[in-house]
């Protein structure tokens, strides 16, 4: 295993075989991994952006409006419709999304075996950190994957499909896909080791203490156990809680055709600039549509109020004049930066939202509107800014904080709170509606009349289909979710 070759690593091109990528790694190069040096300047190449559709097609804050599509319907590519409509089979021939993250899963593997077997030279401090950063991101990745394709975990769910859990370098090891309760045992297993870590936030590339708290907020959260969210939420944040004031460090500029869209749209994603301006992160993350087209629903534009800096900034109107509308220029949402990227790493606004939830659920609710306000006194400018009015009850009160977390992160947690919000009897679970053509195998009908989509809280559509190559490359050993 030593002799895995760096610059093959260093260049971020390693690729496991099988049902996962296309090929196994291409010995090019006689330098092999011999430091824990070189193992740490592995992970400051870890990605930073991932693809995820269901973050961006599925949920309700999404919409592609007849007329829009009407007008243009080639614009939209046939991967977005068969998510939008939650189809059963997505006809891409890869998924950059699953093959991404098993990217680094093996990076990580590869990392516990050397650090395991002490192969490496160098610091024995480093060494521990290194181990415990690779544990955190494998959970990260697994539980991005599991939020994707696998049912919500649950008692009745517990046999349900989880994923094949990748534990060793080996390209020959198995893919048959784990159940979904021993896939979120690993998944919690890697993040308390994770937990082990002891590194100052310094560098919001890369792995911290408080940015391994951030996760443990956001996984516990998901999972329902609200104190040790809490509990993770205030620790993150007693170590970094500074805002971006949207009013004094946001801008617009525009483009050619008149366009106006947030200055960070100017950025290049993980840049000097890119990394000072979005200081709220704990470790810096980020979702990318490369379609560029995040449409926002009209249930999610009716959320804000006109004056927010979030709805000023980055709903862009005519939006869709860049693709050569005319008649339906639209809105699209524009946050991160150049090429389509979404923030997505754990922040401190996300933390104060998380203290706001938990103190909800336990009948706190003016402590939890404090937590609130201490977002949104950052999203509008001083003479707009308002607090909102105290929530007669506890339900109201939680889903306030829920319909914060939609303004604050509308591509990027949506997903995960629907998935988390439907199976949760303190709040009103969510049915997501659309009206569009019917399919006809890798077609939209245009001919036939539109019709109602409805997928139910319980749907099993809310595990998204495995790829086909996923599927056919195990030989047999992964199987695809059943509907």
């Amino acid at each position: 295993m030593k002799k895995i070759l760096l610059l093959l690593l260093l260049g971020a091109t390693f690729v496991a075989c099988d049902s996962f990528l296309d090929e196994a790694p291409e010995k090019s190069s006689n330098k092999t991994l011999e430091t824990a040096d070189e193992l740490d300047k592995l992970f400051n190449g870890v990605s930073y952006s991932y693809y995820s559709d269901p973050d961006f097609f599925c949920t309700d804050n999404f919409e592609i409006p007849l007329e829009v599509f009407d007008e243009l319907p080639n614009t939209f590519s046939f991967n977005i419709i068969e998510q939008y409509l939650f189809n059963t089979r997505i006809e891409n021939a890869n998924d950059f999304a699953w093959n991404g993250r098993y990217r680094t899963v093996w990076l990580c593997n590869y990392a516990i075996k050397v650090l395991n077997e002490n192969s490496i030279t160098g610091s024995e401090e480093l060494k521990k950190q290194l181990k415990a950063e690779a544990h955190f991101l494998r959970a990260t990745e697994y539980f991005a994957l599991a939020l994707n394709y696998c049912l919500h975990p649950s008692e009745a769910n517990a046999n349900e499909p989880g994923l094949p859990i990748r534990t060793a370098t080996d390209f020959e090891e198995n893919l048959t896909r784990a159940s979904l309760a021993d896939t979120y045992s690993f998944i919690e297993a890697d993040l308390q080791e994770a937990l082990k870590i002891d590194v100052d936030l310094e560098h919001n590339w890369r792995a911290s203490t408080a940015a391994v708290e951030a996760f443990a907020a956001r996984y516990y959260l998901y999972m329902g156990q609200f104190d040790k969210a809490a509990q993770y939420a205030a620790s993150a944040l007693s170590v970094h809680s500074d805002m971006i004031d949207y009013d004094a460090e946001f801008y617009t500029v525009e483009d050619a055709s008149g366009i106006a869209y947030p200055m960070t749209n100017t950025y290049y994603p993980f840049r000097d600039a890119w990394l000072k301006f979005w200081k709220g992160q704990y470790m810096n993350r980020s979702l990318s549509n490369p379609h560029w087209k995040s449409l926002p629903s009209q249930e999610l534009l009716d959320l804000y109020d006109p004056q927010d800096k979030r709805y000023e900034m980055f709903m862009v109107e005519n939006y869709l004049l860049r693709y050569g509308f005319v008649e339906n220029q639209y809105v699209g949402y524009i946050q991160g930066g150049n090429f389509g990227e979404y923030i997505a790493g754990a922040s401190t606004s996300e933390m104060y939202l998380i203290n706001a939830e938990t103190k909800a659920r336990k009948g706190d609710i003016a402590g939890a509107m404090a937590d609130v306000e201490a977002v949104r006194i950052n999203r509008f400018a001083a003479a707009d800014y308002a607090p909102l009015a105290l929530p007669a009850n506890k339900k109201d009160a939680i889903q306030t904080v829920i319909d914060e977390r939609r303004r604050e992160m509308p591509f990027t947690i949506r997903w995960y709170d629907i998935r988390r919000i439907n199976v949760d009897p303190e709040v009103d679970n969510i049915t997501i509606r659309r009206k569009f053509y019917p399919l006809d195998g890798n077609q939209v009908n245009l001919e036939a009349a539109p019709i109602d989509y409805v997928i139910e809280p319980g749907s099993r559509l809310y595990a998204r289909p495995l790829n086909e190559a996923v599927v056919n490359l195990s030989n047999g050993q992964t199987k695809q979710n059943d509907y």
